[in-house]
């Protein structure tokens, strides 16, 4: 039998979704437009001081742009530093928090939002995808039913799904879901396999055909002889592979994570370097160099091609396992 939510929940982890990415993105796509509306039609709306660390004149605008970078991209930080303390590794967090927080102190304050605003979107969609695969799987495992009715001499009775073994004969009444997969040996009916194979139209079912656990049997009365135990059934098979699918990381997902732990550190130093000693080193302005070390941050950021990778894999698993698969021999291909 396939497990429900408790084994489901405990496979496909919620890690996305502990981060509010998205009301992190609409607070942030909200300052954007507050901001640059206040900034083009009001000026900002000027309050008649500066800030003595900014030196800038102090608007709505700007302190509705500070406060978002500062705590949103504090609380990214927070979340770069925590895993650099605990699995002692550099993240993305970390550099998209020093990059926003370093522009708002550059005053690219629109510059510094957009920044925290797609990596927060990025986020969210990626946690997004795996939310989604999670609820395939549980839709999935809501489909094959508890109990079979297996014929014993001239009656019936209902049992366990687990307590039929293969060679069992079965009755499946109009309107009820298959609970195993077997072989038709009398009757015939119109079955919505579209849970297995994604047919979208039924599929006859005569003496002799294949037909599946979970599938739905639509009009007609069939007796069926059980060929697979409840494990080996094709959607038991289908949500073992997701899960399995999940746990193990691909091998272009493994080279990218070797690449991350050495790249990241790398960039980082770098940035550093052009920030603090290519001042010294090639002279100019302290400020310059620290917004071409920002700039040298975002542009190197890996980002896009760290999260590219798991996303777009298990996007591939979650259309897999919503749209079914094909059945080819009694396999699944």
């Amino acid at each position: 039998m396939v497990e429900r939510d408790e084994t489901v929940s405990d496979e496909i982890p919620h890690e996305a979704h502990e981060v509010p990415w998205l009301y992190l993105s609409a607070i942030l796509g909200f300052t954007i437009i507050v901001s640059y509306l206040l900034d083009r039609f009001a000026g900002g709306i000027p309050l008649g001081f500066s800030i003595p660390m900014l030196g800038e004149p102090e608007t709505v605008s700007r302190i509705i742009y500070h406060t978002a970078i500062i705590i949103i991209g504090g609380y990214i930080g927070f979340i770069g530093v925590w895993e650099l303390v605990v699995d002692r590794r550099f993240s993305v967090e970390f550099l998209m928090a020093v990059a926003a927080i370093g522009a708002a102190y550059l005053n690219l304050l629109f510059e510094g939002a957009t920044v925290l605003l797609l990596y927060s979107l990025a986020e969210h969609f990626e946690g997004y995808i795996e939310d989604r695969a999670r609820k395939t799987i549980e839709k999935l495992s809501e489909y094959m039913p508890d109990v079979a009715r297996i014929i014993e001499g001239d009656s019936e009775k209902t049992v366990n799904v687990n307590e039929v073994a293969p060679g069992t004969s079965i009755v499946v009444r109009p309107g009820e879901r298959i609970p195993l997969d077997g072989k038709v040996v009398e009757g015939s009916s119109y079955v919505d396999q579209s849970v297995v194979t994604g047919e979208s139209v039924p599929v006859f079912k005569r003496e002799h055909d294949i037909v599946y656990a979970g599938t739905l049997n639509t009009n007609g009365l069939m007796k069926v002889i059980i060929s697979r135990g409840v494990e080996q059934t094709v959607v038991s098979r289908i949500v073992k592979l997701v899960m399995e699918s999940r746990k193990r990381k691909a091998s272009i997902e493994r080279l990218v994570d070797r690449f991350a732990r050495i790249y990241v550190p790398v960039v980082i130093l770098l940035a550093v370097f052009t920030a603090f000693f290519a001042p010294i080193l090639f002279g100019g302005a302290p400020d310059v160099w620290l917004y071409r070390s920002l700039i040298f941050l975002v542009v190197s950021c890996p980002s896009a091609f760290i999260v590219s990778v798991p996303a777009t894999i298990f996007t591939a698993i979650t259309v897999a396992a919503g749209r079914g698969v094909i059945i080819k021999g009694g396999g699944i291909c």
